[in-house]
């Protein structure tokens, strides 16, 4: 069986299966359940195998799971000019701009991996004269972030997939 659900602001589709295999390859008459949808430039495709959930609770379950990767994709497409990381990327320096807190997050996380990492790690690497130090001119401050240097242009397309699959996870 095959639903197809459109989120009205995205006109994404996310697309259902059960699939019911025969009972000698199932454990206590598990059935796999198989969705796909577009997110963040990428088909995700996600399989689970459930013997508790019905049909309508898994479809429930991977609609959420949908609406929330659309939902960082809003806040972290630096290539949407209406998203939060764009708007803070266009605001002139000096200038807070109101985040939401996932966003805020994300970018402390992101500060973080790059210590971590000893720069390897780096969502400034697209900035005009690139600086393995252009993270330490983003401020974090609670729900908001300023950017010290108009050059800092932050890009998390190498990460928002994986947190997406992460906040998926947990």
């Amino acid at each position: 069986m095959v639903q197809k659900r459109e989120d009205k602001r995205t006109a994404v589709t996310t697309v259902h299966h059960i699939i019911t295999p025969p009972s000698a390859q199932s454990p206590a008459g598990a059935s796999l359940y198989y969705a796909w949808f577009a997110a963040m430039h990428t088909r995700i495709d996600v399989a689970v195998a459930s013997t508790t959930h019905s049909e309508l609770q898994l479809n429930a379950i991977m609609d959420e799971v949908a609406a929330n990767a659309w939902a960082i994709e809003r806040e972290a497409n630096r290539f949407d000019p209406t998203s939060a990381l764009s708007v803070l990327n266009s605001a002139p320096a000096n200038t807070a701009v109101s985040l939401p807190e996932r966003l805020c997050h994300m970018l402390e996380m992101c500060r973080d991996y790059h210590r971590q990492t000893l720069g390897l790690f780096d969502i400034t690497i697209g900035s005009v004269g690139h600086s393995p130090r252009y993270i330490d001119t983003l401020y974090i401050s609670n729900q908001s972030a300023t950017r010290l240097d108009d050059r800092l242009s932050l890009d998390l397309s190498g990460f928002v997939k994986g947190y997406a699959a992460e906040q998926t996870r947990t």
